[in-house]
């Protein structure tokens, strides 16, 4: 399979297909968001501006993450970087993003804005965490046609083969790769279509949350052995979102852990 596609032109105007389809994985969670909320009775225009809250929270998270986790010299570079030549710039020079600081300000985000708004959170978190994978699938083809995010190098079945192109920054040295960002956007297809599957009926308070943190967290700490891009960082035998998926599932267990209790003492 022939990949590294970094940008399409179209009427004369370059599109980058890393940001294009992140855009196009918000926009079709979005619209599916819209789709669910509305079949439970919520508000869409209050979801509209939940959305918007969490969309911008996860982008700012998902580029603080990928400084923190990938800038050259660690912590005293940045930091040298920013006092030097300014946080914005900082920002555009470094171009690239990191899931897991989208996600956690995202969550964190949308759970004070649900709470500020007064909004039901069983039937919103129903309705709209189940699309995170979706929206992440199809982002995941971004990395696959940008070139970042790649697998280790790999010559069987399906491999992705990258070829030199001048001036992309992004550009992985050529040859052949396990196909990593497809294998994690089928991984997800799956948790989405689980998640939608769980939500058939109502459940306890922070159960999708949770069912979702844990089955991300699985996905990503396996897929990661399979990873070979030299910016994820690896921290003594594991990556750095091996560690987070670690934190993830804590955090998912213990939400089941409370559920049950609470669950046990009503009943």
């Amino acid at each position: 399979m022939s990949a590294l596609y970094p940008f399409f032109t179209l009427g004369g105007v370059k599109l980058y297909a890393y940001g294009l389809m992140i855009s196009l994985g918000l926009a079709c969670a979005a619209g599916l968001a819209c789709l669910r909320v509305h079949r439970r009775g919520g508000d869409l225009v209050r979801l509209a501006v939940l959305i918007a809250a969490v969309n911008a929270a996860g982008v700012v998270g998902a580029k603080l993450g990928y400084l923190v986790t990938t800038y050259p010299g660690g912590f005293p570079a940045l930091g040298r970087d920013i006092r030097s030549i300014g946080f914005l710039r900082v920002i555009v020079e470094r171009s690239g993003l990191v899931f897991y600081g989208g996600l956690i300000l995202g969550l964190v985000t949308g759970a004070l804005a649900l709470r500020l708004m007064r909004l039901d959170f069983r039937l919103y978190s129903e309705a709209v965490v189940p699309v995170i994978p979706l929206g992440h699938a199809i982002g995941r083809i971004g990395c696959l046609l940008a070139g970042c995010c790649h697998g280790i190098p790999w010559d069987g079945p399906l491999a992705v083969h990258y070829r030199v192109i001048p001036g992309w920054e992004g550009n992985p040295p050529a040859g052949s790769y396990f196909p990593v960002q497809p294998l994690e956007s089928l991984l997800n297809l799956f948790l989405f279509l689980a998640l939608t599957l769980y939500t058939k009926r109502e459940r306890p308070k922070y159960a999708v949350v949770a069912a979702y943190l844990l089955g991300y967290a699985a996905i990503r700490f396996g897929v990661e052995f399979l990873r070979g891009d030299p910016e994820r960082g690896i921290h003594g035998p594991l990556s750095s979102s091996q560690w987070i998926s670690l934190l993830a599932a804590l955090a998912g267990a213990g939400l089941m852990l409370i559920i049950r209790r609470r669950q046990r003492r009503e009943g």
